[in-house]
């Protein structure tokens, strides 16, 4: 914050939120440098803010993004599936969405209201994954 008219109360607001630049000690070319800084680190901190408060949202359907039929199939079909007591096993390529079709399917189902815990179960033998597999 750079200001001609500082108060006391102005001060130490802008102490707390970056470092205080008077214009006597700095040149336009130093100053410039260290606004650009101050602002991109307020902007860094309210993404931080937005982040961290959708961290803690429970999966949506709407997150599964696509029109095409296939998707309205799997659409359809994490519906038709979340109010069951069905066992649902995952299948795909890395990054193809498989924790957001998890997480829908949670969230709709009668133990929405408890934590998602999923399992990676990449490359495990058929033993681990029995072990792994936990049933209501």
């Amino acid at each position: 914050m750079i200001t001609a008219f500082a108060t006391p109360k102005l001060a130490v607001e802008a102490i707390k939120a970056a470092p205080l630049i008077t214009w006597r000690n700095h040149s336009r070319r130093r100053t410039a440098p260290r606004v650009a800084r101050c602002a991109e680190r307020h902007r860094l901190i309210l993404e931080n803010q937005e982040l961290r408060a959708r961290a803690g949202e429970p999966y949506r359907l709407d997150q599964i993004i696509g029109d095409s039929v296939r998707i309205r199939e799997l659409r359809q079909l994490i519906q038709t599936v979340a109010p069951t007591n069905a066992t649902v096993l995952i299948l795909g390529e890395s990054g193809t969405g498989k924790e957001l079709i998890a997480g829908a399917l949670h969230t709709l189902s009668q133990r929405g209201t408890g934590k998602l815990r999923p399992h990676q179960l990449r490359g495990d033998s058929e033993t681990l994954l029995e072990k792994r597999i936990v049933r209501p």
